[in-house]
């Protein structure tokens, strides 16, 4: 399944009411190095809630409104029940929340991605200019980022959802969904008991959101790299050294809730 079939719904999701988001005991952060499944998450958590995911995304920014236009409402919308976030990497508005949802994705797939991002500032489209020595630079620089990224909310104590278990349809998305619902549940969200949309059809694939497929366009000496810097996480994320989700992710056996005492932000 393409990272861009988004779910479209008959009625979309709602914002919370002002007597719900104040009755919350916190917020759920939905922290994601760039590239590596949040809209895909949020979109699957609006089908099951009814409820908008929001983001700290400052309503300055273009890709703010693009994200809405994909049916995220609530995106640069911070009275959310759950809120995405890919600080450290990106520094958004200041907030705190309550409970932590890292949402990972194999390094290679996350950072070849994250080439096409840049270079098209675009969700969907591809580029097929590749220049070696650009390329080599974004990788080196971006595995760098990739791992500090994930050893900061790894040492958080975040619940982990992987993209590679939530891009098909099945128990291991199941599962992801329910835990983060879970958290939802326990900080006051009001969710449904049972699924609030059903998805009426899936917009056109644009571009692949293939798990696996960024390792080819890596060198012997680029994956040895990645992996000197990227390995150790990986291996507690349950990635081998092809970038394949192999085995479960080493993370807290309940997640962590917080009061408002985690920050998505260094301000």
């Amino acid at each position: 399944m393409s990272l861009c079939k988004l779910v479209r719904y008959r009625a979309g999701a709602r914002n919370l009411r002002r007597r719900e988001f104040a009755a919350l005991h916190g917020r759920v952060g939905l922290v994601s190095f760039p590239r590596s499944g949040s809209t895909l998450m949020r979109l699957l958590l609006e089908q099951r809630t009814g409820l908008c995911t929001g983001s700290d995304g400052s309503l300055a920014w273009p890709l703010v409104f693009r994200l809405r236009g994909y049916g995220l409402r609530g995106e640069g919308r911070i009275d959310c029940w759950a809120i995405k976030s890919h600080w450290p990497e990106r520094r958004g508005r200041h907030l705190r929340v309550a409970a932590a949802v890292l949402i990972a994705r194999n390094p290679f797939d996350a950072i070849e991605s994250m080439w096409h991002f840049l270079a098209t500032r675009s969700h969907e489209r591809t580029s097929r200019r590749r220049e070696p020595a650009r390329w080599d630079a974004h990788l080196r620089a971006h595995a760098r980022s990739w791992a500090a990224f994930h050893d900061h909310w790894l040492a958080v104590g975040a619940d982990v959802v992987r993209f590679e278990d939530i891009v098909e349809a099945g128990e291991a998305r199941d599962a992801a969904v329910d835990r983060v619902v879970a958290l939802g549940l326990a900080l006051g969200a009001p969710i449904p008991p049972k699924a609030a949309m059903r998805p009426t059809a899936l917009a056109r694939a644009r571009r692949s959101g293939r798990v696996g497929a960024g390792l080819a366009h890596f060198s012997a000496d680029q994956r040895a790299f990645v992996l000197a810097t990227c390995g150790e996480s990986m291996r507690r994320l349950g990635y081998d050294d092809s970038g394949a989700a192999t085995s479960a992710p080493r993370c807290p056996a309940e997640p962590r809730l917080a009061g408002d005492s985690i920050a998505l932000s260094a301000h």
